[in-house]
């Protein structure tokens, strides 16, 4: 049977991931709520990848809902202070900007990345990665440099399986240990945040 070239992206799409994941082995560093916290070396980076993961009791639509409407993201995720629409591509295709606010003495970040949404059979997937150069640098926040991942949203029947991955470069001169250690508990807390909204 042949294959539509969108059905051939999407699967295009999970494969990468799913290679990349066989050459380094997820830790379990954080379990609790129902919510658990998985780290990972990347290749080529001092940074870790996050995975997290947990069951919320609602439809994946509501769930995307959720997390598309981009005003509201500032309310439930740790640490952004800002969200908004830059460019909208095509249809479930894109540009976002975000700003994060960061504790003194580092510098508050701003990132710039192109967001796609994709629905396979009974999951929703919203995959994002980082724009350079689509706008300029602001004085008084540093550029995210890399950033890549997604939200899976599977449909289980009477919840849905939520999975929520992400590898980031938060650029400038930050120590990748201390990325590291902070990677494990604002995921956890984005899900939490992102359930309790939901579900509420």
């Amino acid at each position: 049977m042949a294959l539509s070239f969108n059905m051939f992206l999407i699967i295009s799409f999970i494969c990468a991931f799913n290679t990349a994941e066989k050459k380094a082995k997820w830790k379990l560093r954080k379990q609790e709520d129902g919510i658990r916290v998985y780290t990972r070396q990347t290749i080529g980076s001092d940074f870790k990848s996050f995975r997290a993961t947990t069951t919320i009791d609602a439809e994946p639509k509501a769930i995307m809902a959720v997390l598309l409407n981009l005003n509201k993201v500032p309310e439930w995720t740790p640490d952004i202070t800002h969200a908004r629409l830059l460019r909208e591509i095509e249809e479930g295709k894109e540009i976002v900007y975000m700003q994060y606010n960061l504790p003194w003495p580092i510098n508050d970040r701003d990132v710039v990345f192109e967001q796609q949404f994709k629905r396979e059979a009974d999951t929703l997937w919203l995959c994002s990665e980082y724009k350079a150069g689509y706008l300029p640098e602001k004085q008084d926040y540093t550029r995210v440099e890399a950033l890549k991942g997604f939200w899976k949203l599977v449909d289980t029947g009477s919840s849905t399986h939520t999975i929520y991955q992400l590898h980031s470069n938060p650029g400038g001169k930050l120590p990748a240990w201390l990325v590291n250690w902070k990677i494990i508990n604002a995921p956890y807390k984005t899900l939490h945040n992102l359930r309790n909204r939901v579900e509420d």
